[in-house]
């Protein structure tokens, strides 16, 4: 129906003479997908589902550009459900790894499952409103030498919102408690918790008057942000790691509360973030033409709490971030992301982007990426119609490597589409 929509693709190649593989030379490839409302509309279903005979399959048969270089396929079934105060989630999910030079202790772990729950609650006393978002998780692994276990998570917290329209202050005040109950610690405990206050004023200002740019009329916007942020510092290294790993560094991540990713690392923190951005907006239809942001993040103690292997950081303050997106027509948008660090006084990374789509089956990118002592590299990718019917297209992409003088991914084809 209407609410329902699936896939399935199945392969098969028997007998395959020249496939030097373990037993049966008889190779396959399975993909199914669906995602939809179960009866009632009331719970959310989305499942996926890919196996391969073998770790070599797609370096032998693949046939889709975007599957020719996979390290693990991913199979999951999810449902999700939520109201005006709550949200529920429920998720199984197993790797298959089909990358031979990948260790089997540094595959990643299966989730089996993985629940959640969030509560919030509608404003009280005029301003207050407080929230609880739970969780619980059983990590699974194919090695017997990994740490297994279950992870059980409860973040309650209340928040003070004040907010005038030009501006507003929101205290946030909540306590992050986890526990573990693992397998396989050797001589670490085999049910390390923890308890963390953490406390934050999210702040800001909103400005805007009308104004011309190019001849046009606009509403220029103007919104600095303050974000204070305390997490008290707690050895964690007793903790394994079974799905945490730093956040990427941007512009978001400047407000956010926690710097890793997931529970197994909580970091510590005492900061401040500031960040300014400005917009201009078409008054005629509101589109937004044009928006730059500039932050930064200044730490008053270093950050202790590290992922395994990794040493405290000590700076001061953050890489300046500074991004901006330019709309000169509704079918082209071009952006662009520096970060500049004065502690090295140097940018370390850069990232600028055009994006040209004057229709939805008509789509030309550009890129280029720049990250110090990393990478260095141009992307360019395109999907054209060639015929009136829009049933022919031509797709390709071209990823080259400046740094090392050599393409990295390179397609062309020709799909047909009914």
């Amino acid at each position: 129906d209407e609410t329902n929509i699936g896939q399935v693709n199945a392969e098969y190649l028997a007998d395959d003479d020249e496939y030097l593989g373990k037993g049966d030379n008889d190779r396959w490839g399975f993909r199914y997908d669906h995602r939809g409302y179960l009866p009632g509309d009331q719970w959310y279903l989305s499942t996926q589902f890919r196996r391969v005979s073998d770790d070599r399959y797609f370096e032998d048969l693949g046939s889709s550009p975007s599957l020719s270089s996979p390290t693990h396929l991913n199979s999951f079934l999810q449902l999700s459900r939520g109201s005006n105060n709550w949200s529920a989630y429920g998720l199984v999910q197993n790797y298959q790894t089909v990358d031979r030079t990948i260790a089997e202790s540094d595959r990643p772990y299966n989730r089996l499952p993985h629940l959640s729950f969030n509560y919030w609650t509608d404003p009280f006393a005029e301003r207050f409103t407080a929230d609880i978002t739970t969780s619980y998780t059983q990590f699974d692994h194919t090695s017997n030498q990994k740490v297994t276990g279950d992870r059980a998570a409860i973040y309650p917290s209340i928040t003070y919102n004040y907010d005038t329209g030009g501006y507003y202050i929101r205290p946030k005040l909540g306590v992050h408690y986890t526990n573990y109950s693992l397998d396989n610690q050797g001589t670490l405990p085999s049910s390390p918790d923890r308890s963390i206050p953490i406390f934050s004023i999210d702040s800001g200002l909103f400005y805007d008057k009308d104004t011309t740019l190019i001849g046009k009329s606009m509403l220029q916007t103007l919104e600095p942000r303050f974000y204070y942020l305390n997490v008290a510092e707690k050895n964690q290294n007793n903790i394994p790691v079974f799905d945490t790993s730093a956040l990427d560094f941007n512009s978001s991540s400047l407000f956010s509360e926690n710097r890793f990713n997931s529970l197994d690392r909580i970091g510590d923190a005492n900061q401040l973030s500031v960040g300014l951005t400005t917009r201009f907006l078409d008054a005629a239809d509101g589109t937004e033409k044009i928006s730059a942001t500039v932050g930064q993040i200044y730490y008053f103690s270093d950050r202790d709490v590290t992922l395994p292997g990794e040493l405290p950081d000590t700076d001061d303050v953050s890489p300046i971030i500074t991004e901006l997106n330019y709309r000169p027509y509704r079918s082209l948008v071009a952006s662009a992301q520096l970060h500049w660090d004065p502690e090295e006084g140097k940018t370390d990374r850069q990232l600028y982007r055009l994006k040209y789509q004057p229709e939805d089956d008509k789509i030309l990118n550009l890129a280029y990426r720049f990250r110090d002592k990393f990478l260095k590299q141009t992307d360019v990718s395109a999907l054209w119609p060639l015929d009136e019917r829009r049933r022919w297209h031509a797709i390709g992409r071209w990823n080259y490597s400046l740094r090392d003088s050599k393409t990295l991914d390179t397609f062309g084809g020709i799909e047909y589409e009914s």
